[in-house]
């Protein structure tokens, strides 16, 4: 019998890898995986339908099938997933200094749906009382001028967005203080060039994130993964197919890491298991507690690390910068102390460009 040809569009994860070369295939399908960036995927599959299936921002799918106008069915995969309070960069000259002082101010973002800009309106809400409706938002290209909104926005009246000039982008009005601060999944090119205003809303985010899990049991979901819905009703199989073979190829990769703390981990019977990953045998996310703040500084630090929802290995030390769980970089010689916080590299603060 043979099989079933299907293009995937999806990031270029280490736990896709094996999808990726081909050394796993999903049962009963021909697998071409495109290594793409997130939001090139995201527009030719939004806009186009591309692809049979792809990597999809949550936000956006999440807005589609609440308006009834989602050409997609998702699959309980998660290739993304990342606390956002680093996420949130300020200008000091604009007299801003902690959280609640984002009241009354201009905010810049690239696209007001995207699922991290979601997040952290949510927690500045919920936790500092910064509605999205007490500050002006300015919606356009971080870097490079003319990015468009991906899903048209239907917003109440009290909500104020507006784009900025066609010809300009919002780190320089970052810079320029046009903006008091801009919400990014990216780093803005001002503050990794060390422009002395230009600072994080949240220095030790580090720590505020682990409070926030504490508090909350929630790890940001960024992505999911979408099929057509034309190519799941001819083949309702491939759900179930692709979902597996996520998973495993997921299990690849943790097998493949061979990262030890000096303290022994709990066997997977005795590890605590978080609300918010019921569905962890189908995230590509990561452990749920740990990303941004698993250490190797203390046996309560690797107890913390090894909170996550795995089913085989548990050697393993998570990075704090990379979009998600990556398992390269943090063994890479600069992060000694096992912080997951590198000086430069594929983890540092170094304008490296990952979501």
């Amino acid at each position: 019998m043979s099989r079933l040809h299907m293009t995937l569009a999806c990031g270029d994860y280490d736990r896709t890898k094996t999808l990726q070369d081909g050394s796993l295939s999903p049962d009963g399908i021909a697998l071409n995986y495109l290594p793409l960036e997130a939001e090139e995927i995201f527009w030719r599959m939004g806009h186009h339908q591309e692809f049979h299936a792809s990597e999809m921002s949550l936000s956006n799918y999440i807005t589609m099938t609440s308006r009834g106008e989602s050409p997609f069915i998702a699959i309980p995969v998660y290739p993304s997933r990342y606390f956002r309070h680093s996420c949130v960069f300020i200008n000091t000259d604009r007299g801003l200094d902690k959280p609640e002082d984002l009241s009354g101010k201009r905010i810049g973002v690239a696209e007001y749906a995207m699922t991290a800009a979601v997040w952290i309106r949510g927690f500045m809400s919920d936790d500092y009382g910064v509605k999205a409706s007490d500050a002006e938002w300015f919606t356009g290209g971080q870097e490079v001028p003319g990015r468009k909104e991906r899903i048209a926005l239907r917003l109440p009246p009290e909500i104020k967005v507006q784009p900025i000039p066609q010809d300009r982008t919002l780190n320089d009005m970052l810079d320029k203080g046009e903006i008091d601060a801009i919400v990014s999944a990216r780093i803005p090119s001002c503050y990794a060039a060390g422009a002395p205003h230009i600072r994080r809303l949240f220095p030790d985010f580090k720590s505020v994130e682990i409070d926030y899990y504490r508090r909350t049991q929630l790890f940001p979901i960024m992505h999911t993964v979408v099929i057509r819905k034309d190519v799941y009703e001819a083949n309702p199989w491939v759900a179930r197919s692709l979902y597996t073979a996520f998973c495993r190829s997921k299990d690849d990769a943790i097998a493949r890491m061979n990262i030890n703390t000096p303290w022994p981990a709990p066997s997977p019977g005795s590890r605590p298991r978080s609300p918010s990953c019921a569905m962890s045998s189908a995230t590509t996310g990561g452990p749920t507690a740990s990303s941004p703040t698993a250490t190797s500084s203390s046996p309560s630090s690797a107890t913390w690390a090894n909170k996550g929802c795995w089913r085989r290995s548990q050697r393993w030390r998570i990075c704090s910068r990379r979009r998600c769980w990556g398992t390269t970089g943090c063994s890479s010689g600069d992060d000694p102390q096992g912080s997951g916080i590198h000086p430069s590299g594929p983890c540092g603060d170094s304008g490296h460009g990952r979501r």
